[in-house]
């Protein structure tokens, strides 16, 4: 009886969960406004910053998470304007950064500081997953 809950279960998220996941990422592609379904969404890596660890093309997954439970080393998805987000790693945390908030300094995979400092209300995500271009 477990086992077939489990190969249900198993079923309805092949069939349910991850064909969501991927209408969310094409609407999100399209808007740049990301769609989270079970506090995931999946963007599409643009840009070499992050190479080798995302190369481009990937798809990245990137969960919904509260802004204290980020860790220096995160890869975070965050938004730098209306029309661009970006998929960088943090390198520092200030608790209190701009009037209470969060903020994080972040950079591409080779190492350097960006030039602006992230606050909480701008991430929409850590990445939990990668899905290398194929």
């Amino acid at each position: 009886m477990r086992v077939f809950f489990y190969r249900s279960l198993l079923v309805l998220m092949i069939l349910f969960v991850v064909p969501m996941l991927f209408v969310a990422a094409s609407w999100s592609r399209d808007s740049n406004v990301p769609i989270f379904i079970f506090n995931h969404t999946i963007k599409h890596m643009l840009t070499c910053s992050m190479e080798p660890d995302i190369p481009v093309g990937s798809l990245i997954i990137v969960q919904r998470v509260s802004p204290e439970e980020l860790q220096a080393g995160d890869v975070i998805t965050f938004t730098v304007s209306q029309s661009t987000t970006l998929t960088h790693q943090i390198l520092n945390i200030w608790p209190d950064y701009i009037d209470g908030q969060i903020g994080f300094q972040t950079a591409g995979i080779n190492g350097v500081p960006d030039n602006l400092i992230v606050l909480e209300d701008d991430v929409l995500g850590r990445v939990v997953h990668t899905i290398p271009r194929l």
